[in-house]
């Protein structure tokens, strides 16, 4: 079963039947709904879709505190791993500033991944570049 945004045109005894129908029942079905309230109550597991995680979507076991938890400490690692990568890349660009020889198999190999760092953390950074709108 797939209910979009299905507490919209509800009222209350009706979002609490269904509410009640959804936590009994062991079927298998979808919510996409804005409704924290109906979600916190009735979801075993949570989906979100953006662009900022890897391959575009999150998902968690549990209610929608949980998810919020997990996706807090998510972000968290995400930006504290975009941090260590921006320190290793700006290593890696000051010992190629000096001009490594790139004739033995070591350095080429530096150089090589000096370059996959930088990509990989242009990367990460586009996936948590956020934007905001001020009105």
């Amino acid at each position: 079963m797939i209910l979009d945004e299905p507490t919209n045109h509800l009222d209350i005894p009706s979002i609490l039947w269904l509410e009640n129908l959804l936590s009994e029942r062991s079927r298998t079905w979808v919510a996409i709904s804005h409704d924290r309230y109906f979600l916190e109550k009735v979801a075993t597991s949570v989906f979100e879709i953006n662009r900022i995680y890897p391959g575009s979507c999150f998902s968690s076991e549990g209610n929608y505190s949980r998810f919020l938890e997990n996706r807090e400490a998510f972000l968290a690692a995400e930006h504290s791993r975009a941090q260590s990568l921006d320190n290793k890349v700006r290593r890696e660009i000051e010992w190629l500033r000096r001009g490594p020889k790139a004739r033995s198999t070591k350095q080429k190999a530096r150089i090589d991944k000096a370059y996959e760092l930088t990509s990989e953390l242009a990367n990460v950074k586009s996936r948590l570049r956020t934007s905001s709108v001020e009105i």
